[in-house]
């Protein structure tokens, strides 16, 4: 997939987020948040290795990466928090304030 489909799909699943998020369809809008982030981690790749990241392993390893490269400690940080929107998809473990904080955090990754 090239960058430009990245974007794309990242621009598409922020207009999912945004949407979803004014119906108060909190676990739906974060698994597209995430999905926002996914994507342009994606495009990234493209840019900086040639190919996209298949595995969630290589998006963690990815970020990292690039967290050391722009000296930036809190950007691994900032992942680390986006993950738990995907987890929570699945489980359904946040309240109504983890989804601010961490939708905040999700925000700032990109």
């Amino acid at each position: 997939m090239k960058v430009e489909k990245y974007l794309k799909q990242a621009e598409e699943y922020m207009e999912n987020f945004k949407e979803l998020y004014d119906k108060k369809e909190m676990s739906k809008a974060c698994e597209n948040l995430w999905g926002v982030i996914v994507s342009l981690l994606n495009a990234l790749s493209i840019i900086r290795n040639q190919k996209p990241l298949i595995r969630h392993q290589e998006l963690k390893n990815f970020v990292k990466d690039v967290a050391v490269d722009c000296e930036d400690e809190e950007l691994y940080k900032l992942f680390k928090h986006s993950e738990k929107l995907h987890a929570n998809f699945y489980h359904q473990f946040f309240d109504e304030d983890d989804y601010l904080l961490y939708i905040d955090d999700a925000k700032k990754v990109f």
